[in-house]
């Protein structure tokens, strides 16, 4: 199991409500990766940082999308206080 680097723990902590929300979905399931949300610069940055990655083209040959094991990680540590207060959660 992979996981995350100082970088993508640091990114983790400046992510938006709406990159979490993604992260969360894609961690459940894949899902293909729409030519808005591959616009979108926030989205995207969960490829970039190797939080998700592309690991499929659908028949259509729509790239899908899925977290990576760091992205899972991550997700895991949010159990702690810190990363509950990051999320705006009690």
């Amino acid at each position: 199991m992979s996981e995350p680097t100082e970088e993508q723990m640091n990114f983790a902590r400046q992510m938006t409500p709406k990159q979490w929300a993604v992260l969360r979905s894609l961690i459940m399931f894949p899902f293909p990766l729409t030519a808005s949300e591959r616009g979108d610069p926030l989205l995207y940055a969960l490829i970039r940082r190797g939080l998700a990655r592309v690991i499929a083209h659908s028949k259509e040959g729509c790239p899908i999308w899925s977290a990576t094991e760091a992205g899972k990680a991550i997700l895991r540590q949010m159990r702690n206080d810190e990363w509950r207060a990051i999320m705006g959660e009690p």
